[in-house]
């Protein structure tokens, strides 16, 4: 079955009138619709396929409507930050939700109407919430190893089958390749010599599963939801699971470091035997990662206060890696999403993946080094 088959059926089964499709960057198929009352609601429905990573199958998607459930026990306040769900259905091969459809923009468009001061604040304040209300209700502390290995590490390793499949396979196996005229290690030993770097992320905390993919399109912020403070929240992750809140941090900074750009133009990309160029179609938005950056660390403080520890100097650190992880992670869910061109997935999968690379490389060069780390100076390696 095809998503488009499961979007049918579903909107026969709610009884919705489809309007229009709404952009989305998962494997999921997402409409706007009209109910039978004439209201606007959202439809959001995937069907079984082979192919599609974690996080984007339809085991994960079924759990989204569990991990809201979840939080309306353990912290209500943020549970009450998603949509409601109007219907749902759950078939052998296929599920799909109806919910209410909020008119608000993304908080990357708001932050974007702002100036870059004014846009960190209205940052900091939307986190202030998602940290009073979810990530302090409960905590629990794990070593650095498993954290680095559980949440990050194995999620590269898990996905590296996808790549296999449509990517240069030298970019995994080799010992090294060549990427914008510098040697950088292939994946399989960039992920082997990144065991070393777990040192880097302190005393690790795990928190309540607020979302679990944090980009800046899955917030919304607007006047239409004052019960919220504005804010709102959608698609998250999935998971029942104890949650690294940096995890959710470092997405809205892979957000507007790389992730926007990726969706709106792609890459330019060559590749001559094992060494490659390549390079973003389209400039991000340097006012946007400008209004994140100066936000992050605010945002990190928070994080360490609900921790009752210090910030020390881990943070950089903390949010650099979680945030190269999920740049090279998120190369198997392009490939994953079958509603783009093969064309276009491969453009995306391909650029993301180098760039991740890249980030790790380096992280592990300033590691051997002991060079200290700036972010924004780490970042202008995407370009």
């Amino acid at each position: 079955m095809k998503n488009s088959d499961a979007l049918e059926r579903a909107m026969t089964r709610f009884r919705i009138q489809p309007i229009a499709p709404m952009h989305g960057g998962s494997s999921a198929t997402t409409w706007l619709g009209r109910s039978e009352d004439g209201a606007p609601v959202v439809v959001k429905c995937l069907a079984d396929g082979e192919g599609l990573v974690d996080g984007h199958d339809l085991e994960t998607f079924r759990r989204k409507e569990a991990q809201i459930e979840h939080l309306r026990q353990v912290a209500p306040r943020i549970a009450e930050c998603y949509p409601r769900t109007l219907a749902k259905t759950h078939q052998p091969d296929w599920s799909a939700y109806a919910f209410e459809y909020i008119d608000t923009p993304p908080l990357a468009e708001v932050i974007r109407e702002n100036h870059a001061d004014r846009g960190a604040e209205l940052l900091v304040g939307v986190w202030h919430r998602l940290v009073t209300c979810g990530y302090t209700i409960s905590r629990h502390r794990t070593d650095p190893e498993r954290l680095w290995r559980d949440f990050y590490l194995d999620r590269i390793a898990r996905r590296a089958v996808i790549l296999r499949a449509s990517l240069p396979a030298c970019l995994l196996t080799a010992e090294s390749v060549v990427v914008n005229g510098t040697v950088i290690r292939g994946l399989n030993r960039t992920c082997a010599d990144a065991w070393d770097l777990r040192t880097h992320l302190g005393e690790a905390v795990l928190t309540v599963p607020v979302h679990g993919d944090l980009n800046l399109r899955n917030m919304l912020f607007g006047p239409a939801r004052e019960a919220t403070n504005g804010v709102t929240l959608v698609d998250p992750r999935g998971t029942l699971a104890y949650w690294d809140p940096y995890y959710d941090l470092a997405k809205m900074l892979f957000s507007a470091s790389i992730f926007d750009a990726t969706m709106a133009s792609g890459f330019n990309v060559d590749q001559y035997g094992r060494e490659f160029q390549i390079s973003l179609r389209k400039a991000r938005d340097e006012p946007l990662l400008r209004s994140v950056l100066t936000a992050i660390p605010r945002m990190a403080s928070e994080i360490a206060s609900a921790a009752d520890r210090g910030t020390e100097s881990t943070f950089p650190w903390h949010v650099a890696l979680a945030h190269a992880c999920h740049v090279t992670a998120e190369a198997a869910c392009r490939l994953s999403v079958t509603q783009d061109s093969l064309g276009t997935r491969k453009n995306r999968a391909i650029g993301l993946l180098l760039f991740g690379m890249i980030l790790l490389n380096d992280l592990l060069e300033k590691h051997a080094d002991r060079r200290p780390l700036d972010l924004s100076e780490h970042l202008s390696l995407i370009h």
